[in-house]
């Protein structure tokens, strides 16, 4: 009788070990599903000359679709961005890693969804006073081409690219 308790109390701290250990990994890649995308993010993009150049922050949202075939589509910056930065944007919105964000949406049922990431462009330039001056995006920062999202979205981590510059002689 001993030796079969033993074994239940056994296959019961086995069974709460997996499941520990499934939910664990679970909430460890939902949190993190669209780590590809912002390391492409990070790698493609390049600041443009005209926000390198301020000593005031910008701060934009970007955004793309997923429809209902969860393909990733239409990436654009908030309206209050200025046209550089969605230039950059267009540039490299076909080298953007969207598979894996595609594959877990999927997964979950999840389409027809924006995903929106509040993206800060920092310089650092030595001759600027206040490093933490950061220009006011006004109420164009929440609208994409004159209107707001209408669609669920989903608003994720921070991107924030810093620009470093040296005192010009």
């Amino acid at each position: 009788m001993l030796q079969k308790v033993q074994n239940a109390r056994n296959i019961l701290i086995f069974f709460t070990f997996i499941c520990f250990t499934n939910k664990a990994l679970s909430q460890e890649v939902s949190s993190n599903f669209d780590q590809f995308f912002i390391k492409s993010f990070y790698k493609n993009f390049r600041v443009p000359n005209s926000i390198k150049d301020k000593c005031a922050g910008t701060s934009v949202l970007l955004n793309f679709y997923i429809d209902e075939d969860f393909n990733a589509m239409n990436f654009e910056f908030s309206d209050n961005a200025g046209e550089e930065l969605k230039e950059e944007l267009r540039r490299i919105s076909k080298k953007l890693a969207t598979e894996f964000i595609s594959n877990y949406l999927k997964r979950n049922n999840l389409s027809k969804i924006h995903l929106v990431y509040p993206t800060l462009f920092l310089a650092r330039i030595e001759e600027c006073d206040d490093r933490n001056l950061m220009v006011s995006p006004g109420e164009a920062f929440t609208h994409y081409n004159g209107a707001l999202i209408d669609k669920p979205c989903f608003i994720r981590n921070t991107l924030t690219l810093i620009s470093y510059q040296t005192i010009k002689n």
